[in-house]
């Protein structure tokens, strides 16, 4: 199978809002990179789908994250089925997004 990822992607087991349509979830994250997200849910997504994701400031040193993601991939990785999302834009705390999942590289 051809990677279609640009960068790498690391651990980040932790929790975030996840909004789509009349639906909020508060939704497991396995991984992170700083094109996307795999969001561990049984849920009802499509590929295609957009989903609002909000991670909060105590997860980033300070600043909330606010982006809008598409949904390219549906399955399951390891222990938990879910999504693999690609970023399409921030709202807020792009910059502190970038510096989260730079951290996370380099202890990785």
């Amino acid at each position: 199978m051809h990677e279609l990822r640009r960068s790498p992607r690391v651990e980040f087991e932790r929790r975030v809002w996840c909004e789509h349509q009349a639906l909020t979830l508060y939704l497991p994250v396995s991984n992170v990179s700083q094109g996307g997200m795999f969001l561990q849910t049984s849920a009802t997504f499509r590929v295609g789908d957009t989903v609002r994701v909000s991670i909060g400031p105590e997860e980033t040193a300070g600043e909330r994250v606010v982006a809008d993601v598409e949904i390219v991939w549906s399955g399951k990785t390891g222990r938990s089925p879910g999504f693999g999302c690609r970023v399409l834009r921030f709202s807020e705390g792009e910059s502190a997004y970038m510096r989260l999942v730079d951290r996370l590289v380099s202890r990785a």
